[in-house]
């Protein structure tokens, strides 16, 4: 039988603590180390600094999550892959049901996650870093997560908007600079308590992702939609449609 190893994670200080308690434990399981380093020479001093700047203008804390961890494994900041795959250039599917559709009167949020273990850390992790909100969710390379819900109720859940964007081989090259999907819910979860706070976000940061998510709070939900750079929003209060459901294609 084909077995996969998942773990659970608490993590609670600064952002650096933080990092370094994520180093201690890839120490103490050395075999976890590969995933996070990429060759070398891959990413250039050029696409590093870029990569760190955007992440501390708009994701504040990441970079310095990041040398926490690195100052434990003893590697040097460049070489890690999450610089690389986060600034990108030029199967899943989600729901969300409103209360007045639900028997409990609660919302419902709903995902079919479809990421091969190959390529996910399989980490359920909860995080409570200091000067943003507490929350849950599953993380891909450690720093980044796929969905989650944070102290407020807000969730954050997605799926591509076509062909995945990103720097590797078989997806699709980016035609905007900005984030990847994985830093903008990371980003949503620690910053914002409602949707409208998410809709007013996205509108801010670079994207270069192209994705479908699905914000919900205990009141509404808004499907975003960015392809290309470009943005689109449907928000439901419940009044007129209680629910919503995005798969990975474009809805427009």
């Amino acid at each position: 039988m084909y077995q996969v190893k998942g773990y659970f994670s608490s993590l609670k200080g600064s952002y650096y603590e933080i990092g370094k308690q994520q180093g201690e434990f890839v120490k103490q399981n050395p075999y976890l180390i590969p995933q996070f380093i990429h060759e070398e020479n891959v990413i250039s001093n050029n696409h590093w600094t870029e990569s760190r700047n955007i992440l501390n203008k708009h994701c504040p804390g990441i970079n310095e999550e990041i040398e926490g961890f690195c100052e434990v494994l003893k590697i040097p900041s460049k070489n890690m892959m999450y610089y690389y795959q986060t600034l990108l250039k030029a199967g899943c599917s989600h729901c969300a049901v409103l209360p007045k559709k639900t028997d409990l009167e609660h919302t419902y949020v709903l995902r079919n996650y479809d990421l091969s273990p190959v390529i996910d850390d399989m980490r359920f992790c909860s995080t409570h870093v200091e000067g943003a909100y507490a929350h849950s969710g599953f993380s891909t390379q450690y720093f980044g997560r796929t969905e989650g819900v944070n102290e407020h109720g807000l969730s954050v859940t997605f799926s591509a908007c076509g062909q995945p964007v990103g720097n590797i081989a078989g997806l699709r090259k980016p035609m905007v600079n900005g984030l990847q999907c994985f830093a903008v819910i990371r980003l949503l979860l620690e910053k914002c308590k409602n949707v409208q706070k998410a809709k007013l976000l996205i509108e801010e940061i670079p994207i270069a992702s192209n994705i479908n998510l699905i914000v919900a709070d205990p009141l509404n939900a808004v499907h975003i939609e960015i392809f290309d750079g470009h943005k689109s929003t449907t928000t439901i209060d419940g009044d007129n449609q209680a629910f919503i459901v995005s798969t990975n294609h474009a809805v427009r």
